[in-house]
Parts: C-alpha cells; sequence; structure tokens
C-alpha cells in the first residue's frame, strides 16, 4: 500500500515537472518528492509553514511556478519554506514546485504545494414578514431564504430574537425554517432572527422576520331609521373599518327588509338601504360583515320603523341656495357642498332625493361622503332648477336649491386644469386587452374617486368600463381596425380632474406572427445551458427567450455561463438590438468609423444602427465598440428603434420605458439611469418590447 501511494505522488510530481522549467539533475543524486494542500482567503493574512521531510540544513531552493497574487516566499537554511503575505487576486486553485538540495548529502527534493484561494466570506441580509392572530393555529410557516447562489442544503441555523408565545420553529437540512403553533397573545409585533451557514460555503445569512400577532376584535354598533311608507329612501349604513381594515370581504344580513326595500354593498362601502317601504311596522336587521383578510367581525344592527307617518317629528329643514354656471359642450362637476356649506365627511349622507329639471346632457348622483353632484356635458342653453332634501346620519335635513344656468364657453377657467399622466399599449386587430389606469399622480386610496368615464374611441370595440370610489378605472375590450389611437379616460375626486390618456398602436391582425410570444411553459421546455440564471428571477424568461429566438440574440458567454450581472458595450449592445430585429442588411457598406472592421462581430449591427438613427458615433471618425453601456444610453437606442422619437436624451426615453411598462420588474427604488446596465437587463428590456420593436423595424 505504501508503494502505491509512493508511486502516486512522483508520478503526480512528473506530471506537474513535466508543464515547468526543465531542470538538470547530477549524477548520483536521490530524488524525494512529497506534496502538501493550503487554503488561504482573499484578503486575509497568512504566513504558512510548508513542510518537507528532510532532517539536514538546505544549500539551495528554487520555486518553480506563480504562487496567487498579493503572496511571497522565503526559506532558510535550516528552515522549510514559508508562504506569507495577503492574496489580492482571483479566487481559484494555483500550483507550484519547491525544489531543493540538503547541504552535504547527495538527495534531492520536490514538494508540489496546491494552494486554494477562496473568496473572502460575506453576510447576505434578507426581511419578511407575517402577520398572525391570537388563537388561530399556523403549520409550517415557511421563512424563505434565496439560496439560490448556493445550491447546497444548509449546515446549521441559529435562532435570536423572539417569537409570539405559543410558536415554536424547525429546520431540516434541505429545507428552510419552519414557524409554527398557535400565538396567545399578547398582540404586539415580535423580531426574530435566523442566522445560518450552508455546507461548502462561509458566507453568513441572516433573516430577519417581523411578526405582527393581532387580537381578534368584535365591532357591535347599531342606529334606528324612521322611514314613511311610500316614500322613497337610500340609507347609508354606518359601519366603519377599525385598525387595518380597509375592505370587506363578506356582508350577510339576518332579518327581513321591509317589502319593497333593498340592500347591496362593495368592498368599500358598507351596506346601502334602498328602495320605497311597502309596509308599516318595526323591522330588527343585523348585518355580519366580515373584513378583508382580518379576523375582526363587526356585527351593524339597524331597527326600521316604517310609519303611515313617521313616529319622529321632522325637523325643521335647513333651507340654501346655490347657482352655478356650466359650459355647453364641456365637461362640468358641480359639489352642492361648496354652496350649502356642509362638510358630508363629518356627517354622511343617509338619503337624497331631488326634483326639478337638468340640462340636457347631464345628470346628478351623491357620495356619501361628499354629498350629491351635479355632472356631465351640457348639449344645450338654458336656466333649469333641481331642488334636493337631503337627510345625514345626525339626522339633520338639508333642502338645497340649485339654479344651473347652460352657457356658452367663457375664457375664465372654472376649474383647477387637470393633471395628466399616459400609458401606451401594443395589439393586434381583435386581440383583447383588460387595462387597469396605471399612474402614480393620483391615489384613490387617499382621495376618493368621484366619477370617471372615457371618450369614445374609433374601432374599439369596449365590453366594460368600471370603477369605484377606491379603485382606478377599468376597460376591457379589442379593436376591430389598426391604426394609432388615444382614448382618454376622465377621472375625479372633487373638483380635482385628471386625464389618463392610453395610446394604441395596433397592428393588422394578418401581420401577427404564428407564434409572435413564447408561452412561459414552451420556453421553460426549450431551456439553456446557463448555470448561473436561476428560476425565477425576473430576466429568467428574457434569458430563455433570448437563448431560444431565431435569430439567436446571444447564446451566453462561455460554454454554460450567462453571466448576467457583466456589464454590455456599446458593440454588444447595438448587436443584440440587430438580432432581434431580425439581423436586416444594411442599405449601405459606408463605414466612417477607424474602429469598426468588416471582420468585428458588430460590423452590420453599428452600419444597421447608425442608419436607423438609433445611435451615433463617439466621434465622426469613431464608435468606441468597447465602452459601457448605462440605463440611459440602452433605453435611448431602443426609443430611437421602434421610431418612438427623434432625440429621446436621455429623459424622454425614459419616460417612454417607464409608461410603457418597458423597465418592469428591473425598476427598483434604487434604480439608477446613469449607472451601468448588465446583461440581464439588456435582454429583459429586449424581451418586454420584442412586438413592437420588430413591427417597427420591418423584420
Amino acid at each position: 500500500m505504501r508503494l502505491k501511494r509512493t508511486l502516486a505522488l512522483l508520478i503526480s510530481v512528473m506530471l506537474l515537472v513535466s508543464v515547468l522549467p526543465a531542470r538538470a539533475f547530477a549524477a548520483g543524486e536521490v530524488f524525494i518528492a512529497s506534496e502538501s494542500t493550503m487554503t488561504c482567503t482573499i484578503g486575509v493574512k497568512i504566513s504558512h509553514s510548508v513542510n518537507i521531510d528532510q532532517n539536514g540544513a538546505w544549500l539551495d531552493m528554487d520555486l518553480e511556478g506563480t504562487l496567487p497574487k498579493g503572496l511571497d516566499w522565503a526559506y532558510g537554511e535550516a528552515e522549510d519554506p514559508r508562504v506569507y503575505g495577503t492574496p489580492t487576486g482571483s479566487a481559484g486553485t494555483y500550483q507550484v514546485l519547491f525544489v531543493g538540495r540538503s547541504n552535504g548529502s547527495s538527495k534531492r527534493y520536490s514538494h508540489k504545494l496546491t494552494i486554494k484561494v477562496k473568496e473572502p466570506p460575506k453576510t447576505v441580509r434578507s426581511d419578511t414578514s407575517f402577520t398572525f392572530w391570537v388563537g388561530e393555529k399556523y403549520s409550517d410557516m415557511r421563512v424563505n431564504v434565496d439560496r439560490s447562489a448556493y445550491e447546497s442544503v444548509w449546515d446549521n441555523i441559529q435562532f435570536s430574537g423572539q417569537l409570539p408565545p405559543g410558536m415554536d420553529w424547525y429546520y431540516e437540512e434541505g429545507t428552510d425554517p419552519r414557524i409554527y403553533g398557535t400565538p396567545t397573545g399578547p398582540a404586539k409585533t415580535y423580531n426574530a432572527y435566523f442566522t445560518g451557514k450552508v455546507y461548502g460555503f462561509d458566507d453568513t445569512l441572516i433573516m430577519a422576520v417581523s411578526i405582527r400577532v393581532l387580537e381578534p376584535k368584535t365591532v357591535k354598533t347599531s342606529e334606528t331609521f324612521y322611514l314613511t311608507k311610500g316614500e322613497e329612501c337610500d340609507l347609508y349604513t354606518d359601519v366603519d373599518f377599525i385598525g387595518e381594515d380597509k375592505a370587506w370581504d363578506d356582508i350577510t344580513l339576518d332579518g327581513n327588509l321591509p317589502d319593497g326595500l333593498s340592500w347591496i354593498y362593495n368592498a368599500y362601502l358598507a351596506p346601502d338601504i334602498y328602495g320605497t317601504p311597502e309596509e308599516t311596522g318595526r323591522f330588527d336587521l343585523t348585518f355580519n360583515c366580515v373584513p378583508r383578510d382580518s379576523k375582526n367581525k363587526y356585527i351593524h344592527k339597524v331597527i326600521l320603523m316604517v310609519n303611515e307617518n313617521e313616529e319622529e317629528p321632522k325637523p325643521e329643514p335647513i333651507k340654501s341656495y346655490q347657482s352655478v354656471d356650466v359650459h355647453l359642450n364641456e365637461d362640468n362637476l358641480v359639489f352642492l357642498s361648496e354652496g350649502m356649506g356642509v362638510d358630508f365627511e363629518n356627517d354622511n349622507v343617509r338619503k337624497c332625493s331631488a326634483t326639478g329639471s337638468i340640462p340636457a346632457g347631464m345628470n346628478w348622483d351623491r357620495n356619501q361622503f361628499q354629498g350629491p353632484f351635479v355632472f356631465g356635458v351640457p348639449t344645450e342653453t338654458g336656466r333649469h332648477v333641481l331642488s334636493f332634501t337631503i337627510t345625514t346620519a345626525s339626522g339633520k335635513v338639508y333642502q338645497h336649491e340649485l339654479t344651473i344656468n347652460a352657457v356658452e364657453k367663457s375664457s375664465g377657467p372654472k376649474y383647477p386644469e387637470p393633471t395628466a399622466s399616459n400609458r401606451y399599449l401594443y395589439l393586434y386587430v381583435g386581440d383583447e386587452f383588460d387595462y387597469t389606469v396605471d399612474t402614480n399622480i393620483i391615489s384613490p386610496e387617499n382621495n376618493p374617486i368621484t366619477y370617471a368615464d372615457y371618450e369614445y374611441v374609433e374601432a374599439a370595440d369596449i365590453a366594460e368600463f368600471s370603477y369605484d370610489s377606491y379603485e382606478m378605472p377599468r376597460i376591457k375590450g379589442k379593436f376591430t381596425k389598426p391604426g394609432n389611437y388615444e382614448m382618454l379616460i376622465r377621472i375625479w375626486q372633487g373638483k380635482k380632474r385628471h386625464d389618463h390618456s392610453v395610446y394604441f398602436e395596433v397592428y393588422p391582425a394578418d401581420e401577427k406572427p404564428a407564434s409572435p410570444v413564447y408561452s412561459e411553459d414552451e420556453l421553460r421546455k426549450l431551456g439553456t445551458p446557463f448555470i448561473d440564471v436561476p428560476e425565477d428571477v425576473y430576466y429568467e424568461l428574457a434569458v430563455l427567450w433570448a437563448y431560444n429566438a431565431e435569430p439567436q440574440i446571444t447564446d451566453g458567454n462561455g460554454k454554460d455561463k450567462f453571466m448576467p450581472e457583466q456589464k454590455c458595450t456599446r458593440g454588444q449592445v447595438v448587436t443584440f438590438l440587430w438580432r432581434a430585429a431580425g439581423c436586416p442588411e444594411p442599405k449601405s457598406s459606408k463605414n466612417p468609423f477607424s474602429d469598426v472592421k468588416p471582420d468585428d462581430y458588430f460590423y452590420k449591427p453599428v452600419l444597421w444602427a447608425v442608419e436607423q438613427g438609433i445611435t451615433e458615433g463617439t466621434s465622426p471618425t469613431t464608435f468606441n465598440p468597447s465602452k459601457t453601456c448605462t440605463n440611459a444610453h440602452i433605453l435611448t437606442f431602443l426609443y430611437r428603434a421602434v421610431g418612438a422619437g427623434e432625440d429621446g436624451w436621455y429623459q424622454e426615453a425614459f419616460n417612454w420605458a417607464y409608461d410603457s411598462g418597458l423597465l418592469g420588474q428591473s425598476y427598483t427604488l434604487d434604480y439608477d439611469i446613469m449607472s451601468e446596465c448588465p446583461r440581464k437587463n439588456v435582454v429583459y428590456y429586449l424581451f418586454n418590447y420584442a412586438d413592437p420593436l420588430v413591427e417597427y423595424t420591418g423584420r
């Protein structure tokens, strides 16, 4: 057995010597071989003694091969070689050979040293949160730790912090930590930390977990309404959200309404009882309200007293008058609260009715929190009077007479100038679209929507248009003819109006590719050889598409690597763009750039991109193909490629990319338009805009 190990060692040394410079050996010298391995970390100072088994003093010692950057070596007459220093180069495995002679001996020693240089360990922190309810049983609530970069199982996990009383945790090698149990309270926020390492790595993974424990509450309220048989009513019940409850999941009614009355509710408003009661008596109702994503309960009792004459004497009405001018053929919105001097936010509307006339093209409605309002586009001039009777939650009755004068448009502004936003949608004739207004300029959560409408668009077959006080307008439909269309969606929040333009670019149905976009399943079946593109990262599908597209956008950077974080150069970006456009031939072979040669892979892409006005050189005679590109450069290239603008540098291009959804999940809070753009984002931008890009460039 010893003989076998000795032979193996000699063979390994001979192999190493065969690739190092040849050394001469004197006649009669005895050759003794050995080997060892050491490990060091970039940035960590070391001093390692190479143990060579010889008893005498050294006559001389040489080193064959190259030590890792930052390391050096030395030896003494009675001291074996020592490797010392601080590694500063790249991680990897290095091999060197120490060759020395023993003083006063015919022995020559050869020692192979394998040096493994590792990256310095790092700490990777992530955060997550849970919401638990007191008394609710939970099992296997996974604390999701991103280990995709390690592809290994847990070596150990340690816990610190505090879990809610009644709860515990566990983990197994191949699974992330799990929290389980039944929290017993008290209701508050608990902070816990899971710290661990995975096999084969020195990095430390920390998952900070915020656990909010809530105690279910039962909110009981009641109110009484006095109604008159045969008199129309519209009653808003007074059920208010508590805490973080924001929407209803379900509301049920126990009890029977009088004949002639009905009730409705929506996710954001309490039950509304409406109609004309056809029978007298006392009616006891209980509304059981269940909020969304909550264990709280709301029990609201309503007593309806319906009589031939109201039992409760009518309060003396508060009378007011208001006169407004509305402009002919213009949108108008008038709230009565301003003329009445009433804050319906603090005293909600319960009943509202109106008699009289209103200009043609206009209508009226009421909002629980903002009161009645008139709206629309008058189509003829004239004077009209509407008399409103309004009952509030406090029992107050208002009689308000509104005079509406429909007049020709005047030069002075009537309402604040509307704010505006836009989005771009691209589709083919016959494709169904389902679009919800997307803008960060207004928020219905902070200021409820009182009214919304849209302007009719030629060739648009609209199937549905809907909105809610606390939800943005949503529109569904399809187009019957190709072309460029603008659809204006108008949104009112009180007197403030927001105009949201949706620009549709509709292509002919017969130009639609047979399979314009792979499905996710198809792309994943095709796959790629890349081991550095994890599943479910935002650019995963883009890389799958770029690898499998015809023509291929990119085949990666090496046999099995895509290098998603590697920065892209000007030459690479125009090549990706050119391939995505179908590799069109440049119309001219004229090349003004001295640094772009016919045998360069980016030769045709550069000529084509310059012809299309996508980019120019960095000077009249240089293109600078090896210069790295920023996000601003790439978005501007794409902006010009689709013919969306002339100049487009660079804010206009960014606005277009943001509005069209091209940035997608790459746009985060720390997004920097001027930072160098990695490969993952280049293919992600191309993937998000592949179809319109193909159409514009004539592929």
